[in-house]
């Protein structure tokens, strides 16, 4: 997994991925560690932390991915690679 500078896009196994893809992984991957309740690799971590960075970078960090409504504090204290509300997460199960 690498994070490709030049298009700002974060890539797993060598795939380059638009960030909008990559936001679509990770919001999957999310999901997905969530339910499976078991630690997370290094490279689980480095996934997040970077999906994280690429939503600073483009200034949609602390905003949910589905909804666009403001992600409460308190949830992204948790849990800074956060990327949906309480809400849409609840209707995605």
């Amino acid at each position: 997994m690498t994070k490709d500078n030049s298009s700002s896009s974060i890539s797993q196994s060598g795939k380059t991925d638009t960030p909008a893809a990559g936001l679509k992984v990770g919001m999957r991957y999310a999901h997905a560690s969530r339910a499976a309740d078991k630690p997370l690799s290094r490279a689980d971590i480095l996934f997040k932390v970077e999906l994280a960075l690429a939503r600073m970078e483009n200034g949609d960090y602390g905003y949910c991915a589905i909804c666009r409504s403001e992600i409460p504090i308190e949830e992204l204290e948790t849990d800074p690679s956060t990327v949906s509300c309480q809400t849409c997460r609840r209707s995605d199960n």
